[in-house]
């Protein structure tokens, strides 16, 4: 049995359970207040057993430290450790952001060894942790990664066509086949999916969505209908999504953060003084043709949504989430989707609390295989590229394309990468939100984590909070905490 948490609210934990032996699930929470609702194991899409149960802890208290034990059958029981999210703005809390954890096989360089530190260091004194991961998750298209030969031979791919065998995706992302080291033998990948709260937003990969919008300049071969049909008969985007995107809603819905609007897969939620609105551009945006076009990338509905959630007073700061990039970087919204960009900027321009002294916006976006930060001009408000979480290496030419329609500065770039082995440099985000004290206002600060050894490769910079637009600023350089 494993066990992964997904979002933790100011009053709620939602966790899924997936197991390869039938049993029957049931849970404890302490402090032991609230409701515990369980769903049991149920069959997914055939193949071998596997058991994907959920469990919901309700009615929980704001800022809380809670410990929780679930139990299914005879298996060892797993227990886990988590704090809610906090009751009001003006607190301290913290979140990392990620993107692209492949298939590819791990040696060595395991982020979450950084990232169960970070859990224990904030928890200790009782501070929000959590996870948000923007892009690819549970991959759909995904292909088994052949190691025979590396490093000395490139690695290659073979196919699974994981749409028709989701449960397939389910078992190895929960870790629940010994053979393969990435998901069961890195303890602290297992320590941190028990420990660390988490919203998935839907990526590229979560129901073929590159074959919905066409050919991609990062993406390759690999993104086409054809590659993934296993079986040896080709599948139409019509069919993989049928097989996998109630799969898809069912994941979001289980355990992530809110949905926003009924029927869609977008969400929207406060941590401290931090609002997040997590984009959906699966199903939204219509295929790019290779030219700049006025057809939707996100649509009117979803970017009406946006404006709604985010144009508030009483947040401070507010994080937009792309599954691909706002400049040509990976699938870009500008360049690809001109005429809608350039509605929602000059929608966005003259709102005082997404960018101005009422409130401070800023953006952080995954697929695009490449760390950098830009700061657009026009309007003012930062984007953060969140690299990859671990799977990919850099390659001795930058692949990124410096056009940014929106007019804008690199601040920081870091090679161009590629999907080949270890990478010694995969990182993630660090956002760590401060309260206000009598000399200084409420602060936000990130900075770029070095996955292989937990030092800082960006940053810090700081966005203070009433000061002016969207500008960060940096600070000088000192360890965590």
């Amino acid at each position: 049995m494993k066990v992964r948490i997904g979002w933790a609210g100011k009053t709620f934990l939602k966790a899924v359970v997936g197991s390869l032996i039938d049993g029957t699930i049931s849970a404890e929470i302490n402090p032991n207040h609230g409701s515990i609702s369980i769903t049991p194991y149920s069959d997914r899409y055939g193949g071998p057993f596997l058991g994907v149960g959920r469990v919901d802890f309700t009615g929980l208290t704001p800022q809380t430290r809670y410990t929780y034990t679930i139990r299914s059958g005879n298996e060892p029981p797993v227990t886990g450790r988590f704090i809610t999210a906090p009751a009001t703005t003006n607190t301290r809390c913290a979140f990392i952001v990620s993107t692209c954890d492949s298939n590819t096989a791990r040696t060595k360089h395991r982020p979450f060894k950084y990232i169960r530190a970070l859990q224990e260091f904030y928890n200790a004194s009782d501070t929000p942790f959590a996870m948000l991961h923007i892009d690819d998750v549970n991959y759909v298209d995904t292909n088994v990664v052949v190691t025979a030969g590396f490093p000395t031979q490139p690695l290659a791919t073979q196919s699974m066509c994981e749409s028709k065998y989701y449960a397939l995706g389910w078992a190895q992302w929960l870790g629940l086949f010994p053979d393969n080291p990435k998901w069961s033998g890195d303890a602290d990948r297992q320590w941190c999916y028990q420990n660390v709260p988490a919203h998935m937003t839907v990526g590229d990969h979560g129901f073929a969505g590159n074959f919905r919008r066409g050919p991609s300049v990062v993406g390759g071969a690999d993104y086409w209908v054809d590659d993934v049909a296993a079986d040896g008969k080709s599948w139409t985007a019509a069919q993989i999504e049928a097989a996998a995107l109630p799969e898809v809603r069912k994941w979001i819905s289980d355990i992530g953060a809110p949905i926003y609007r009924a029927g869609e897969l977008y969400s929207g939620f406060e941590f401290g003084s931090l609002r997040a609105f997590c984009t959906d551009m699966e199903m939204h945006c219509t295929p790019w043709d290779g030219t700049s076009t006025a057809n939707p990338c996100y649509g009117a509905q979803q970017i009406a949504d946006f404006f709604e959630w985010m144009d508030v007073s009483s947040h401070p700061f507010k994080l937009m989430t792309h599954e691909s990039g706002v400049s040509q970087a990976g699938q870009s919204w500008y360049e690809r989707y001109t005429t809608e960009a350039d509605a929602w900027k000059s929608t966005y321009l003259p709102k005082a609390n997404l960018n101005g002294s009422s409130g401070h916006l800023f953006h952080a976006y995954g697929d695009n295989h490449h760390r950098h930060v830009i700061e657009f001009t026009d309007p003012v408000f930062w984007a953060f590229s969140t690299g990859v979480l671990q799977d990919a290496q850099p390659v001795g030419q930058n692949l990124h394309k410096k056009v940014f329609g929106w007019g804008g500065v690199y601040r920081w770039g870091e090679g161009a990468i590629t999907s080949t082995g270890d990478n010694p440099i995969a990182g993630f985000w660090l956002f760590d939100l401060f309260p206000s004290t009598a000399s200084s206002a409420e602060r936000i600060e990130a900075r770029y984590i070095n996955g292989s050894n937990g030092l800082t490769i960006y940053g810090p910079v700081q966005m203070v909070a009433g000061q002016g637009d969207n500008k960060w600023s940096a600070v000088n350089k000192h360890k965590i905490g």
